[in-house]
C-alpha cells in the first residue's frame, strides 16, 4: 500500500463516517493496520480518531462507549495550547453525551457538564460556533437537572440558552436548536415554579422555533409536541377552549410528523389523548342538560382520546418506564366512555337527564420529554 493509497482511505474514512458509519469502521480498520500508521503527522491521526469515533457513534448504541473512548484519545492527543482544543472539548462532550443518554451513568453526567462549559469557556466570544457550544451546554445543564432537581442550573440553563438564541441571530445562524431547548428549560421551569411569565415565554420561543425549523427536520414533532403540552398549561391557566383546539392540533401534528418506528411517538399519542380527553370534559362541562341538544352530545373527542391512547399502549415497548402512566390514561377515559353510553340513552328517553351530569376528571400530565 502506497502513500496515495493511504491518502485515499483517509478521504474515504471522511466521506463515510456520517453516511454509512460500517463501510467507515473497515476502513478505519484498514488504517489502523497500515505500518505507516504511526508515522502520519499527529494532527491527521487525531481527525481520523475523530471521524471513527463518529463513526462509531452511528453505527448503534452498542458502540457508544467504544466511540467515547475514541474522541478521548483525540482529546489528548491535542496539545493544550492549540487554538482548536475547544472544538475536540466539544467532540469529546458530545460523544459522552451519547453514552449517557443510551446508559445514564453520574459520571458522565458530572463530566458531560463540566466538557460542555469548559468549551464555552475556551470559545473566542463572538464566534459562530459559540452559539452552538452554549446549546450544548444548555442541554447539558438540563440533563442534570433532571437527574439532581437543583434549580440553580435551570436558571443558568435559561442563561445561556438565550445568549445563544442572541448570537444565533447576530450570526445568522440557524436558532432553532437553541430555541427549542430554550423553550424546554423554560417549561420545566414553569412545571417547577408556576412562573406564568416561563409559560409565556416558553410558548412564544417554541412557536418561533416550529416556523423556522426545516420541515424535514425530525426536531418538528417535537416542537409540536412541546407546544401541545404547553397550550394545554395555558388551558389550565385561563379556561380558554382556543388553548384546547390548539393543543390538539399540534399534537395531531406532532404524531402525524413522526415516523412509525419513532421511539417518542407513543408519547406524543398519549399527549394527544389528553388534549381530546380535556376538551371533551369541557364540552361536558358546558352542557345544558335540560336542553333538547343535550341528547346530541358529541363524542368524538372521546373516541380521539381512546384510540390515541389505545395506540400509545400498543406501541409502547413492554418495559418502557412510561407504559404503566399510558395504561392509567387509557383506563380512565374507558371509564368515561362507560358512564356515556347510558347518558345518552337515558337522554334519549328524557328520563333523569338532569341528575345524571358527569363529572369531568382531570387526567395526569404526562408529558413526554422534548430535546
Amino acid at each position: 500500500m502506497t502513500d496515495g493509497e493511504i491518502g485515499h482511505l483517509l478521504d474515504e474514512l471522511d466521506a463515510t463516517t456520517d453516511t454509512d458509519p460500517d463501510a467507515a469502521l473497515l476502513t478505519w480498520a484498514q488504517l489502523t493496520a497500515h505500518p505507516d500508521w504511526p508515522a502520519l503527522p499527529a494532527a491527521t491521526r487525531v481527525a481520523a480518531l475523530d471521524d471513527a469515533a463518529a463513526a462509531y457513534a452511528g453505527a448503534g448504541a452498542g458502540n457508544l462507549d467504544r466511540a467515547a473512548t475514541m474522541a478521548q484519545e483525540a482529546f489528548d492527543a491535542i496539545a493544550p495550547d492549540d487554538p482548536d482544543r475547544p472544538y475536540w472539548i466539544a467532540m469529546l462532550a458530545r460523544r459522552v453525551r451519547e453514552r449517557y443518554e443510551t446508559a445514564p451513568h453520574a459520571g458522565d453526567l458530572v463530566r458531560l457538564v463540566e466538557l460542555s462549559r469548559a468549551a464555552v469557556e475556551g470559545s473566542a466570544p463572538g464566534t459562530p460556533e459559540l452559539t452552538l457550544r452554549l446549546t450544548a451546554l444548555g442541554g447539558a445543564l438540563r440533563l442534570h437537572y433532571a437527574a439532581c432537581g437543583d434549580l440553580a442550573e435551570l436558571d443558568e440553563a435559561v442563561q445561556v440558552l438565550r445568549r445563544a438564541r442572541e448570537l444565533a441571530a447576530v450570526h445568522h445562524a440557524d436558532p432553532a436548536p437553541a430555541e427549542n431547548n430554550l423553550a424546554v428549560v423554560l417549561s420545566d421551569r414553569y412545571d417547577r415554579t408556576g412562573d406564568l411569565a416561563d409559560l409565556e415565554e416558553a410558548s412564544a420561543v417554541a412557536l418561533n422555533a416550529s416556523e423556522k425549523i426545516d420541515p424535514a427536520d425530525s426536531g418538528l414533532s417535537r416542537l409540536q409536541n412541546l407546544l401541545a403540552a404547553l397550550h394545554l398549561d395555558r388551558y389550565e391557566r385561563s379556561g380558554r377552549a382556543a388553548e384546547l383546539d390548539l393543543s390538539i392540533t399540534s399534537a395531531l401534528a406532532a404524531v402525524t410528523g413522526a415516523h412509525g418506528g419513532s421511539p417518542e411517538l407513543p408519547g406524543y399519542l398519549n399527549n394527544l389523548g389528553n388534549a381530546y380527553r380535556l376538551r371533551f370534559e369541557a364540552t361536558l362541562a358546558a352542557t345544558d342538560w335540560h336542553s333538547p341538544g343535550a341528547v346530541a352530545l358529541d363524542v368524538r373527542d372521546l373516541r380521539g382520546s381512546i384510540e390515541a391512547h389505545r395506540r400509545a399502549v400498543e406501541l409502547a415497548p413492554p418495559d418502557s418506564p412510561d407504559r404503566p402512566k399510558f395504561l392509567t390514561n387509557l383506563g380512565n377515559i374507558l371509564a368515561d366512555s362507560a358512564l356515556v353510553s347510558p347518558l345518552r340513552a337515558a337522554l334519549t328517553r328524557r328520563s333523569g337527564c338532569s341528575t345524571m351530569r358527569l363529572r369531568p376528571r382531570r387526567p395526569g400530565r404526562h408529558i413526554a420529554p422534548g430535546g
